[in-house]
């Protein structure tokens, strides 16, 4: 199927004049009101019992006057939609001129087929006019339509009660198309929806069906086979049965595709790189760092969260050697720890406690673990396990029993591979670890640990950790570069 477009006026010198005419006779009294009872395509009085024309010649010769989206296949027209550019809606008051979609229309036997969306989607790609906002009205009856337009992003912008009869209201949408345009990578490729819908174990279990059914019926045409009656007679069972299962999750996939196509908020997120949605950060990073073989990235102000995984870190470097570990944080004695939290802090403790258990998980051979320290606010904490990037926003408060400020997470997400996102957090991490002055002495620290005490104040122990951090020489290790190659096609 092409879309074809035909500027206003100029219906008449195209092929499909008469079957637009045809098709406006044969659905005139799917609309409300039938459009024999409109003068127009704007029209204000939609009253029932206007009168009406046998045929909707008045309405006919006013969509002339408009530009034209034609659906077609075959040379054979299955659907249009009709707009006018640089359009004022009084009823909105606003006198935002915009592309006003007056008449959309498909043939019924071509329905079900994403025609519409498909015709909104050339309109919103802003080929054919200026404006900044695409614009129709219809009715509160229209489910199918409303359904579609709170898909596609349009907003409810203006309801008219009984407008169009008793219980049948009037409604006025709209959607900015500025950007659509602007931002052309958030269209998603057939693959990347059925990733976002979370459709791909089921096109993999088909592909799985198939391989094996395929198999199965070579098995059953094999003369080698045909020598014992029980082989093949098995082999027609079980790709029989196969064929069936392939019938059965292909409509079940096809069912579960049609009902999430252009679902805003599961492209959204693929589209802006986010995998999934976690509310337990901590059981997301635990999971996670099971499988943790190579590298690992953590960052943070005050190491809370570290502080309850660190058992599992020191585990994976006892059993894993070849995993490096790479620590960022923003200790309380540096000023941005003071901007975020403010004087009152007590977590010298976690600080402690982490480093030491990895040191002691190392068993006396060097430490697989460097950290960074930097004077510069993190705006989250981010933890990379080998390819997989997990992050999140965070919020200040207050802690009800101590008064201090506190941050908590309120959810956890999980990037896509090779996405955007990706590459802007872990470019964050690097650019800071990169731009570090200090790095912490593993010497020293081992004696800081022998002269550590619970008892000390936080002051002793913020100081006793700083001596701990020493110079980063030229020497030191850059993952910016790193990161800058493994992105450079994003």
């Amino acid at each position: 199927m092409q879309i074809i477009y035909c500027p206003a006026h100029q219906l008449g010198q195209s092929p499909y004049r008469q079957a637009v005419w045809e098709l406006l006779c044969t659905y005139a009294d799917s609309f409300v009101p039938p459009l024999n009872q409109r003068g127009s395509t704007t029209q204000q009085n939609l009253q029932p019992g206007s009168p009406a024309e046998e045929l909707p010649v008045a309405y006919f010769e006013a969509l002339q006057e408009q530009d034209f989206l034609l659906a077609v296949e075959r040379e054979e027209l299955l659907g249009f939609l009709s707009f006018r550019d640089n359009y004022v809606l009084d009823a909105l008051h606003d006198g935002v001129p915009c592309v006003y979609v007056s008449t959309i229309l498909v043939r019924e036997k071509a329905r079900n087929r994403g025609i519409t969306t498909q015709l909104y989607g050339h309109l919103l790609s802003g080929q054919h006019h200026t404006d900044k906002f695409i614009c129709t009205r219809t009715w509160s009856g229209n489910k199918e339509h409303l359904s579609l337009l709170n898909k596609l992003g349009f907003d409810l912008m203006r309801t008219i009660p009984n407008d169009r009869g008793d219980g049948i209201d009037t409604v006025y949408y709209r959607r900015s198309i500025q950007e659509q345009q602007q931002d052309p990578e958030r269209s998603l490729s057939l693959w990347q929806k059925f990733l976002a819908y979370k459709l791909d174990t089921s096109v993999y279990a088909l592909l799985a069906l198939t391989v094996g059914s395929i198999v199965f019926v070579c098995v059953y045409l094999s003369p080698s086979s045909a020598s014992t009656a029980f082989v093949p007679e098995l082999a027609l069972a079980i790709a029989t049965s196969l064929l069936a299962s392939i019938f059965c999750m292909l409509s079940e996939t096809y069912v579960n595709y049609r009902s999430r196509q252009n679902d805003k908020l599961l492209e959204g997120l693929h589209a802006f790189g986010i995998r999934d949605l976690h509310f337990n950060k901590q059981a997301l990073i635990l999971d996670l760092l099971k499988d943790c073989s190579n590298y690992l990235w953590v960052s943070g102000c005050r190491l809370i969260l570290t502080r309850k995984i660190a058992p599992s870190i020191a585990r994976q470097i006892r059993t894993r050697p070849d995993l490096q570990v790479r620590c960022l944080v923003c200790p309380p004695w540096t000023q941005s720890y003071h901007l975020i939290y403010g004087e009152d802090h007590n977590v010298m403790d976690n600080y402690f406690t982490v480093f030491r258990t990895i040191q002691q998980a190392c068993d006396g051979r060097p430490v697989p673990c460097k950290v960074h320290v930097i004077d510069k606010p993190l705006f989250n904490d981010t933890y990379k396990f080998d390819k997989v990037t997990v992050t999140g926003p965070f919020l200040h408060a207050r802690d009800a029993s101590g008064g201090r400020i506190t941050a908590n997470d309120f959810f956890t997400y999980d990037v896509i591979r090779q996405s955007r996102l990706q590459a802007l957090m872990e470019g964050e991490y690097a650019t800071l670890w990169d731009e570090a002055p200090l790095e912490l002495d593993w010497d020293r620290f081992q004696d800081a640990c022998r002269r550590y005490r619970p008892d000390m104040t936080e002051e002793e122990k913020a100081e006793l950790l700083q001596k701990c951090c020493v110079p980063i020489g030229p020497e030191r290790e850059l993952l910016l570069p790193r990161v800058t190659m493994e992105y450079t096609e994003v």
